[in-house]
């Protein structure tokens, strides 16, 4: 569908201009706009098919990741390298890496998340997301010796994230890619809106080209999106607001908390949950209002999984997730409810447009081990009147 469109958004940060060139789907239907509690960039790009800071039908968030999926190159003589941004976009990286699987076949390409989370005993590869709360990400060589063969001769990288505004965290991410594989010969840049237009896309090319490897092959560039254009965001200088809160601990590990339903470490293959966890919820739940079925930070794509199984056998369910990103109430962002940090780190976490009384019932899919729990778990599940779906040795459903 083509639609010319145009959003205007006073915020107490700034104001937000977007227009749109091109439209696979309605702007508005597609994402929604809000305020960051963030002093290093104003805005947010608030999506709806996202299952994050909007609740969202795994069916919807399945044909966003099948559309894009659509738009991607086969592999060529080598699996594609597939990577998902965190925090927000694991989910929808692992969705897209699924429907490209089911495309093209079992083999044909590898998925990887990346996270704020250092895991001891794998190969940790630095970069940053400049913009945001929590500047310091990593991205882990997979363990398993065929997986990291794969991660180091795939032709062809697909960077996925919510949205593309400069495309600087994707050039911070390919520098530290290139250094594992200089003869990377294409790359995806995916995401569910880019509003970088061609000033940022032509600066992209010219980023990227200054880190070409001497003698390595050029790289093919492409920008797979659901929605195009371009944004302007005029800072308020009157504006001023607490100091965020903190956004990352120094921590030497998490791999306590690293279940292997997780891809910081690699998949090459669908997430498949166990059939008596579906059935065992089925006729437990209600069937009078939606069901929530949440992700716990990270942690999104197995709550989508989750819901999808549950929408299959006639449910009406929707899919958010918990997340360190703090946002200002106002705009797309109705509410804030407040939950601890269930990873130990004692960040703030919150889940955004929460209505208790919309859900007839509430799952927290999370990571936790079992003799982990410092109050975080018991916690989020009394402020969210939820039961617990665990997949790292905690309670489960």
């Amino acid at each position: 569908m083509q639609e010319a469109m145009q959003a205007h958004v006073e915020m107490p940060t700034g104001c937000l201009k977007v227009s749109v060139d091109r439209a696979d789907w309605p702007l508005h239907e597609l994402c929604g706009f809000a305020a960051r509690h963030n002093p290093r960039r104003g805005f947010l790009f608030v999506s709806k098919v996202l299952g994050k800071h909007w609740p969202c039908k795994p069916s919807t968030m399945r044909a966003a990741h099948l559309a894009l999926a659509a738009r991607l190159a086969p592999p060529g003589d080598a699996p594609a390298l597939f990577i998902g941004l965190a925090e927000t976009a694991t989910g929808l990286g692992q969705g897209v890496f699924e429907q490209y699987l089911a495309r093209f076949g079992a083999g044909s390409a590898l998925y990887v998340q990346t996270t704020r989370y250092p895991l001891s005993g794998a190969e940790m590869l630095p970069f940053l997301e400049r913009h945001s709360h929590a500047q310091n990400l990593r991205l882990h060589v997979p363990a398993r010796e065929d997986w990291a063969a794969m991660f180091r001769r795939a032709r062809l990288l697909v960077l996925v994230d919510d949205e593309l505004s400069t495309g600087d965290t994707y050039l911070s991410l390919i520098a530290a890619y290139s250094a594992q594989n200089p003869a990377l010969e294409e790359i995806a840049a995916v995401s569910l809106s880019n509003f970088m237009g061609e000033a940022g896309q032509a600066r992209f090319h010219e980023q990227l080209a200054l880190l070409d490897v001497t003698g390595a092959p050029s790289r093919k560039v492409s920008f797979p999106a659901l929605v195009e254009g371009q944004f302007t965001f005029s800072a308020n200088p009157d504006f001023q607001a607490p100091p965020p809160p903190a956004a990352q601990a120094d921590m030497d590990c998490r791999r306590a908390y690293d279940s292997s339903a997780s891809a910081r470490l690699g998949s090459d293959a669908l997430l498949q949950l166990p059939a008596s966890l579906v059935a065992g919820l089925v006729d437990t739940l209600p069937r009078h209002k939606p069901v929530l079925v949440l992700g716990s930070g990270e942690f999104m794509h197995p709550a989508y999984v989750l819901g999808t199984a549950l929408e299959e056998a006639g449910l009406d369910v929707r899919i958010q997730s918990t997340t360190r990103s703090p946002v200002l109430v106002g705009a797309s962002i109705e509410s804030r409810l407040a939950l601890p940090d269930l990873y130990g780190e004692g960040i703030p976490n919150a889940l955004y447009n929460f209505k208790a009384e919309d859900y007839g019932a509430v799952l927290l899919c999370h990571e936790s081990p079992g003799d982990g729990d410092d109050g975080g778990l018991a916690t989020s599940l009394r402020l969210l009147g939820a039961r617990a779906v665990g997949f790292n040795g905690g309670s489960a459903a």
